[in-house]
């Protein structure tokens, strides 16, 4: 009974170390755009379209043998809205919420990521990150301490 716990015990350490150096690996060519957060909250963002579809990877490759790139909602529906919707960046950040400047910063970021997905060869992934990081067209954004992560 103590060896099959044992067991189980490493495994799941295993487990946890090879997640752990997959984020690594995965993250590591983004440079400085994926970097622990200090100073102010994140403001939420408004998202009025969630993807149905959440990955595109190029056709012949198998899945296992090529990097994925991630790009979160945020990013994605600032990209529709300039470049599908045609809005400036003043009516954009306008209708997710949030100033100008964190606007830009989620377009150039997307636009880094996905330019580097399609000349890499990369597999592109829309995540959603955590619910408190964006909200429906429906709400106020309040911004400050009340969309504040503990």
């Amino acid at each position: 009974m103590g060896a099959k716990i044992n067991y189980l015990m490493w495994m799941n350490l295993i487990v946890v170390l090879l997640n752990c150096a997959i984020v690594i690996y995965r993250t590591s060519h983004l440079g400085n755009s994926v970097r622990c957060r200090h100073g102010r909250y994140r403001c939420a963002r408004r998202i009025e379209k969630i993807p149905s579809v959440t990955f595109y990877k190029p056709e012949g490759v198998p899945s296992w043998s090529m990097q994925v790139v991630e790009i979160s909602y945020a990013e994605l529906e600032a990209v529709r809205l300039i470049d599908i919707e045609g809005l400036t960046q003043e009516e954009a950040s306008a209708r997710m919420g949030i100033s100008r400047r964190s606007f830009w910063n989620d377009l150039a970021s997307a636009r880094k990521k996905i330019a580097h997905a399609l000349v890499g060869g990369h597999a592109i992934q829309f995540v959603g990150g955590a619910p408190s990081e964006h909200i429906t067209k429906n709400e106020h954004n309040k911004g400050g301490k009340e969309n504040a992560k503990i």
